[in-house]
């Protein structure tokens, strides 16, 4: 993967975090940060578990769901996951 599609999946995912944290904390997409942890949107173990399944499902494949714990805000998160999917995209 060039590094051009690296940066485009890491903003992909990125979003994709921002969207589904938005819509789980019912606040404006624009005041998601992606640099505080997600613990501070009030997305607490369980709803960061649906997370983690959700993402699974979004980037077809496997995901430890204590993840969040090890990479607790979306930038982290987004970056993490980015080195994980550059091998199985296409």
């Amino acid at each position: 993967m060039s590094t051009s599609d690296s940066k485009k999946q890491a903003k992909h995912i990125q979003d994709w975090l921002i969207d589904y944290v938005s819509k789980k904390v019912k606040k404006d997409p624009q005041i998601i940060s992606i640099k505080k942890p997600l613990s501070l949107y009030g997305l607490d173990s369980m709803a960061q578990l649906s997370m983690i399944e959700a993402l699974e499902k979004q980037l077809t494949i496997e995901i430890d769901p204590t993840i969040a714990y090890d990479y607790p805000t979306i930038e982290e998160l987004s970056k993490y996951l980015e080195e994980e999917t550059k091998f199985n995209l296409i």
